[in-house]
């Protein structure tokens, strides 16, 4: 940065007059600090050119500030006296730590307040509205503001009397991003408590009249974390930064030899839906309930049943289970883990859910139920944490959920939005369309069957499918509720191949969820 400098105090220096007035002129304000220099050592100053200087403070530009503090509006011996644009200078440069700027400000309180706090406010409302449009294009969803106590580091001339003006900006998918101390605030009278109300008032009436011009749906202004004033979809992201609170550490995981094809129909032998109806002979069999809290994954005892996609006609494997083909339609298979791949597009499994392999061994993953947004509270992964920005834009491109939140390598997923109104009674009225929409637009997709659960009285409807992709069948799991009577929906998400081990979890996330 020093070379830099020195770099730009070379050019600037060995420009001619007239060059650095056309440059000031076109709004370079560093070039404008050193005409105003040449001009006051060659005793040519004049009012006309004092114009440029003083937007150039205006628009908090350090440089021009000292040499407007220094040479041009002193209050005495300044060329051109100007309490209000020396005040203003020193406020600016008091934000630097610059010790004689803030004694300056001090001497000048007593008999001049009311333009010191409007100076001040002028100043930090000018960075604090520069801070907003910097934000246009960064894809900022929400804000949070929290005016707090400074420590020396932040205000080394005067921390006995400095509060800062901090701000977290939040993304759609729930980070925190371009956290910045904007501006520290120094209340020298008795009534600290008085003004940072009415500095927490200006900031509020500032984004009522404009925040939507900024693209932001939601903002927050706190004092000392206590909130003073919110706007919009308030809770969404910006409560997101992190898992709010892990409250129970390590969920068990037990696994069964018990198949999880075996769900038959005691009556008929007929297959069982998700609610334990039977679909040949409508009876509703006895589903044992996990009462102890854990996580069951099914052990297979044989290799998942197979069959063609090209006719749906079972297929003949070889001895080493490694090909498949179909007596059928003559199609030949290459059988990849319980799955058939043969270049054809679809879903080459059998069964949606599916058993764990024998050879296979459960992953090293650790369990906790843990509040997330809005205070709702889950089983997930302990590695879980918010999506990166660059990966959220890359997975989910076009209207992105509220809250994404997923493993280190983002291949395991669970989404939250929350939308319009949505009353618990109709639940599974939203659900059920929501499910029949998907089978109609996404032909590719295999789908299961729609659970109409109530967890403690409320109502979750809750089904999974798979979809193709570019990089394999991908599991999904959809569930729908009201909060507070807003639309909520969540999913869930990992690769088709693992769904034996996910596909459990991602059920028994949903029927243990709290909110």
């Amino acid at each position: 940065m020093i070379e830099y400098e020195e770099a730009d105090s070379a050019y600037y220096l060995g420009l001619e007059t007239d060059e650095l007035r056309k440059l000031t002129v076109s709004g370079d304000e560093h070039a404008c600090a050193y005409y105003i220099v040449r001009l006051v050592e060659n005793g040519t100053l004049k009012e006309d050119d004092v114009k440029f200087l003083e937007q150039a403070v205006k628009n908090l530009n350090y440089d021009c500030a000292l040499i407007a503090y220094k040479f041009v509006y002193g209050i005495k011996g300044g060329l051109y006296e100007d309490e209000e644009m020396f005040a203003l200078c020193a406020t600016v440069l008091e934000q630097y730590g610059f010790k004689d700027a803030h004694a300056d400000v001090k001497k000048l309180f007593k008999k001049n307040q009311k333009l010191i706090n409007e100076t001040d406010r002028a100043v930090y409302m000018r960075m604090f509205t520069n801070y907003l449009e910097r934000l246009l294009p960064s894809g900022c969803d929400g804000l949070f503001i929290n005016i707090e106590k400074a420590d020396k580091k932040d205000a080394p001339v005067d921390p006995k009397h400095a509060y800062k003006l901090r701000i977290y900006a939040a993304s759609e998918a729930g980070g925190i991003f371009n956290q910045q101390d904007i501006y520290t605030l120094y209340f020298r009278d008795k009534y600290v408590d008085r003004s940072l109300i009415r500095l927490s008032e200006r900031l509020n009436d500032y984004l009522e009249k404009s925040y939507a011009r900024y693209l932001i749906r939601s903002y927050r202004i706190s004092i000392a974390g206590k909130i003073q004033h919110k706007m919009g979809v308030y809770g969404g992201a910006i409560d997101s930064g992190k898992i709010q609170e892990k409250l129970v550490d390590g969920i068990e995981i037990a696994v069964t030899d018990e198949r999880l094809s075996a769900s038959d129909c005691p009556s008929c032998g007929g297959a069982l839906d998700g609610n334990g109806v039977c679909k040949a002979c409508g009876k509703k069999a006895e589903i044992k309930e996990n009462k102890n809290d854990k996580i069951i994954i099914h052990r297979a005892k044989d290799i998942e049943a197979l069959y063609c996609t090209q006719c749906g006609g079972a297929v003949d494997l070889d001895k080493d289970n490694k090909t498949a083909y179909c007596p059928f339609c003559g199609t030949t298979f290459i059988v990849n883990g319980n799955a058939l791949s043969s270049g054809v597009l679809g879903i080459d499994f059998n069964d949606l859910r599916a058993d764990m392999p024998e050879d296979a061994t459960l992953p090293d993953v650790k369990f906790v139920r843990a509040k997330i947004c809005k205070g709702i509270s889950t089983i997930l992964p302990d590695s879980f944490d918010i999506m990166l920005d660059e990966y959220r834009r890359i997975k989910y491109p076009n209207n992105p959920p509220d809250f994404i939140y997923t493993t280190p390598d983002t291949r395991v997923n669970l989404c939250l939005s929350f939308r319009g109104e949505l009353s618990n009674d109709n639940v599974y009225l939203l659900g059920s369309r929501t499910a029949a929409t998907l089978r109609n637009i996404r032909k590719d997709a295999r789908m299961g069957d729609v659970q109409e659960l109530c967890v403690n009285g409320k109502n979750i409807l809750y089904f999974d499918f798979l979809t193709t992709a570019l990089d394999g069948p991908i599991y999904n799991a959809m569930f729908f509720f009201s909060y507070n009577g807003q639309q909520a929906l969540g999913s869930w998400n990992c690769l088709g191949k693992d769904r034996w081990f996910w596909a459990p979890i991602f059920e028994h996330a949903v029927k243990t969820i709290d909110f």
